[in-house]
This record gives C-alpha cells, sequence and structure tokens, in this order.
C-alpha cells in the first residue's frame, strides 16, 4: 500500500477532543470540536519511527479500554454497507472514534466523512457528504499534504 500525502493512520487520544493524525513517516496532535472548525494544533509534524498496519478491504473491531480484538476480522462491505459506492468501501486509510457517541471519522486519501455507527448492526448513516479533508479540517491547512 502506497503512503498518500494526507492521512495515513489517525487515533483519539486518551485525552477528551484530542486526535494523532499520521502521514508518512510524521504525525501530528490537535485538539478537535465535533463537527467545528475552531481545532487547535497541539504537536507540530513530529517524526514517528513505525506505522500502523493497514487491514486493506477489512476491518476489526477494538475494545478501547481493554485493548482486545471484539468479534473477528471482517470485510468493510459486510459490516458497513452504508459505505458501499464510496471510497470507503475499497478500504479505510485511517479512521478515530469521536467523542461524540457512536460517531466515527473515516479517512482516505485527501477525503473523510463522519458516520454514525451501532456496534454489530448495518443500519449505519453518513453525516454529511464525503468531503475534501482541508474543507472540514482547515486547521491542517500548510500542514497536509505532506510532501
Amino acid at each position: 500500500m502506497s503512503n498518500p500525502p494526507y492521512i495515513n493512520a489517525a487515533f483519539r487520544s486518551s485525552r477528551d477532543y484530542e486526535v494523532y493524525f499520521f502521514a508518512k513517516n510524521k504525525y501530528v496532535r490537535l485538539s478537535y470540536t465535533p463537527g467545528g472548525t475552531d481545532d487547535k494544533i497541539l504537536t507540530n509534524l513530529t517524526l514517528i519511527s513505525s506505522g500502523f498496519p493497514s487491514l486493506g478491504t477489512k476491518y476489526v473491531r477494538i475494545d478501547y479500554d481493554s485493548k482486545q480484538l471484539v468479534g473477528s476480522i471482517r470485510n468493510i462491505a459486510d459490516g458497513f454497507p452504508v459505505l458501499n459506492g464510496t471510497i470507503f468501501e475499497s478500504g479505510i486509510d485511517a479512521c478515530f472514534a469521536s467523542h461524540k457517541e457512536s460517531e466515527a471519522y473515516l479517512f482516505k486519501g485527501d477525503k473523510y466523512v463522519r458516520i454514525h455507527f451501532t456496534p454489530d448492526e448495518t443500519d449505519d448513516t453518513l453525516i454529511g457528504d464525503v468531503r475534501p479533508i482541508l474543507d472540514g479540517w482547515p486547521v491542517l491547512r500548510g500542514i497536509f499534504p505532506v510532501s
């Protein structure tokens, strides 16, 4: 899998409303407001020593507190039919669970979408359209794309 110049991986911090974004061999940490655009950079682009593995067209649930797998590895299209017909049906570069209940942010290339999900159900909904990352996260202008 190639490393796109935008987000390769992302995860929510253990601190409220903080997220890490990884691109190529660097990361940035920021505070965010769900659905807002008043985000703040907390840590500028910094080198990282290792990346995160990609599951391609598969996904797995992880219990954030116990750090254990919940269930087995599944196809994205089977577990999230709402993603069929979007760029996300063939893979997700990065995602993180929002601090808002049952919401997550999905990233692929230079695009993202918010999703409302219910674990073990398949009636998830997209919150808005698939959008360019820099439109929804303007605080990242000048940081992404990483060259």
